[in-house]
């Protein structure tokens, strides 16, 4: 196949993915001023009481455990408009991972989409997954909080200190002031509207809210063991879940935002790209507890050679969660692949490709040396030995 076959193919695909979910196409820029304003923004939030009342309480943080769980809040469509990793390392203070809703990444066996719209395709389990082969990072639960789910959980007020207003445009092409910057008082419905709503502003205007908005739901949970277990109720071990955000909301937590660049696309649309070297410094020196394996990923692609719909994304899942960073999903040149190949690209990828091939526990290994790519790693060819739906 060639160059231009393979691209006519994958706009082809990209074409009948796009009825399913809008599609934003990106381009990385670079960006010092992100990286000024992150910096300036991400802040650790002090004043946390040292004992808060209540035997619930302290029930709920004996169940602390150096895990993680992530917390993601939806829109009407189910979109993820919110995504916060909650962590604490044994010994340190708790940290809230932000990572943008327009994020661009690969969603493994779709294409690159952003990290919001991996929720319409599967749920919350392809954001996970989309999270976790980003930051290399291992992900033990899930909260899927829908439309009113934040709300719930908070019940009451919240006092909340915005850094910028929230302004969305009404049906009537006009303005409306939600809430002002600085201190305020905002019903548990306007503070899951603070989250979910981008606003006028830019998307790190909007993190900047975020940050502040999960800041104030942990001082809640800090002091109502009910909010913590409205919060967890969704997750699948719902007593863990209890745990993390318990003992994270106990603590000082940072509220901080994964290590991104901005990307911009046609028209007024932005979002962000993952900085791949300063992830991988800020797992090292943050999440080192979460770390899928120590030191860098081996890249891998997984090509479809089956002709099976889906058939790369269990094996994506698998790589992943191996320690592998998949860059690449799409299909191979043929449809008749009886077994899978696990191909080492260049002799020094053999190790590599000898720990994809345990993984799968399917396939046979091969090494390309004539013209190894310079992309990847390892490149693995689906065979009909692995059916869709089988990792």
């Amino acid at each position: 196949m060639t160059g231009r076959d393979r691209s006519s193919r994958r706009a082809e695909e990209r074409a009948w993915w796009v009825a399913l979910a809008v599609v934003l196409v990106a381009a990385v820029a670079a960006s010092p001023w992100l990286v000024d304003r992150w910096r300036s923004w991400t802040t650790t939030l002090q004043g946390r009481a040292e004992a808060a009342p209540g035997v619930r309480l302290d029930e709920q943080r004996e169940l602390e455990v150096t895990a993680s769980l992530l917390v993601i809040v939806a829109d009407d469509a189910g979109a993820a408009r919110s995504v916060a990793l909650l962590t604490r390392p044994e010994g340190g203070d708790g940290l809230v991972v932000l990572a943008p809703a327009d994020l661009f990444e690969l969603l493994p066996g779709y294409g690159e989409f952003t990290l919001g719209e991996a929720s319409i395709f599967e749920g919350p389990g392809l954001v996970a997954t989309v999270l976790s082969n980003a930051l290399g990072v291992r992900i033990d639960d899930t909260v899927y909080l829908r439309p009113g789910g934040l709300a719930g959980a908070l019940v009451g007020p919240v006092e909340v200190s915005l850094p910028a207003p929230l302004v969305v445009e009404t049906g009537s092409g006009r303005e409306q002031l939600i809430a002002d910057a600085g201190p305020g008082v905002y019903e548990a419905t306007v503070v899951e509207s603070l989250l979910v709503s981008r606003g006028s502003g830019d998307g790190l205007d909007w993190l900047e809210r975020q940050a502040a908005v999960w800041g104030a739901v942990l001082e809640a949970a800090a002091s109502d063991p009910s909010v913590t277990d409205r919060l967890a109720s969704s997750a699948a071990d719902p007593e863990a879940a209890v745990g993390v955000i318990a003992s994270v909301a106990a603590s000082s937590p940072q509220v901080t935002l994964m290590p991104v660049d901005r990307a911009v696309g046609a028209g007024e649309t932005d979002g962000f790209t993952v900085d791949v070297a300063a992830s991988d410094a800020f797992v090292a020196s943050r999440l080192s507890h979460l770390a899928l394996v120590d030191g860098e990923r081996a890249r891998v692609e997984v090509l479809n050679g089956n002709g099976r719909v889906l058939a790369t994304r269990p094996v994506a899942d698998v790589l992943i969660s191996a320690g592998f960073r998949v860059v690449l999903t799409d299909n191979a040149e043929r449809f008749d692949i009886p077994e899978t190949l696990v191909i080492a690209q260049g002799r020094e990828n053999r190790p590599a490709a000898e720990r994809a091939l345990a993984a799968l526990g399917v396939g046979s290994l091969q090494l390309e040396l004539s013209s190894p790519s310079g992309v990847v790693d390892v490149s693995i060819i689906v065979g009909l030995d692995v059916p869709a739906g089988e990792g």
